[in-house]
């Protein structure tokens, strides 16, 4: 998958898990809400005798059970499909899952508990309108569901109260998903809209970082990275190293800069690995930083010194060595750099082809 799609699908299920974060906070207080329709109702209702005597009413008989029992069942399914949400082996899609599962046990537990009341039935709406943010087949599929539900409160409710009255309740309820759906699509399609700008957006910066701090010729890092780096408190520097390679001009001279290109990027691929960051600071000068004490990083480097040569005497004809100075470091700091340059030129002006430990003799 391309580097940029699978960007896309990261930045919409990060904000997508917050949203999902923030409504599961949310979903206890709507329940305690309901709870105290419940209460006001269940008081209403029984404490008014001309309703409890109207026998066509829509809201009658009702106990103390029927009133408090769909929030009570809302709270026994929270709990664990918010465990199940919460759990590290839940991916993406099943935390929509669980979402999704709550808000419909919630509203089944409410709308078939609560007889009488079919306009509880516009609950559906709910899980239709919060996955706008998830994908169209996350809607759709929600729209198939709600539908599901509806035609059997439909066939539930005339079966049982015997009246045919929840038929044309039910038919409204239905077309009123149906335009909610068109709705959750279209704000869906805004969604994924607003993605890819976002995604355009961090492209273009991150293109524009990467000409800053990518050496465009060899790929190592640039002199500016390397001014932010030591900026940075996060650089675990133990030791640093200055390279020239050796008489670089003159092989500009004699084989063409084509071949000088070569040489340097011959050199960052062979020098490059995990434990180093290699700093292109100009023309053939490099500086190495890495985490590995002084003693592990000048085995290393000896090691593809000897690499370099063999392959830059493969193509050119003749081994290209490099001088190479190393020094342990308080501090990742532009002074110690500066300690660490003022010491190998010290050692270019009497040698040469050398990877060297310097000491503080040599300042």
């Amino acid at each position: 998958m391309p580097q940029n799609v699978n960007s896309l699908h990261s930045i919409q299920e990060n904000t997508v898990l917050r949203y999902l974060d923030k409504m599961w906070k949310i979903l206890p207080f709507v329940f305690l809400a309901c709870a105290l329709v419940e209460a006001v109702l269940f008081i209403f209702v029984n404490g008014n005798p001309l309703i409890k005597s109207d026998r066509n009413y829509l809201i009658k008989q009702w106990s103390v059970i029927q009133s408090f029992l769909p929030t009570v069942l809302s709270f026994v399914f929270y709990f664990p499909c918010y465990w199940l949400y919460k759990n590290k082996k839940s991916n993406f899609h099943m935390k929509k899952t669980y979402y999704q599962a709550i808000l419909y046990l919630s509203a089944t537990a409410y709308i078939f508990i609560h007889v009488g009341y079919p306009c509880l039935l516009a609950m559906y709406l709910i899980p239709i309108v919060t996955s706008c943010a998830f994908s169209k087949t996350a809607v759709t599929r929600s729209l198939k569901y709600s539908t599901f539900f509806i035609i059997l409160y439909a066939v539930f409710q005339t079966l049982t109260e015997k009246s045919s009255y929840y038929i044309p309740i039910s038919v409204v309820t239905e077309m009123l998903v149906i335009f909610a759906t068109l709705i959750t699509l279209n704000i869906n399609d805004q969604f994924h809209e607003n993605f890819e700008k976002m995604l355009e957006a961090m492209n273009r910066s991150q293109e524009l970082t990467d000409k800053l701090n990518t050496d465009t010729l060899t790929g190592c890092f640039t002199r500016e990275k390397l001014e932010k780096d030591l900026e940075s408190s996060d650089e675990d520097v133990k030791t640093i190293a200055f390279v020239d390679i050796d008489n670089f001009k003159s092989i500009n001279d004699k084989f063409g800069h084509d071949k000088g290109d070569f040489v340097l990027v011959k050199f960052v691929q062979i020098m490059m690995s995990e434990s180093v960051k290699i700093y292109r600071l100009g023309g053939d000068e490099f500086l190495i930083t890495s985490s590995l004490p002084t003693e592990k990083l000048y085995k290393k480097l000896v090691y593809k010194t000897e690499n370099f040569k063999y392959e830059t005497k493969k193509t050119l004809g003749h081994s290209v060595t490099i001088s190479c100075g190393i020094i342990s470091v308080k501090e990742f700091s532009q002074t110690e750099i500066n300690r660490a340059d003022q010491m190998m030129y010290k050692i270019k002006r009497t040698s040469k082809n050398l990877v060297k430990v310097l000491d503080e003799s040599e300042e």
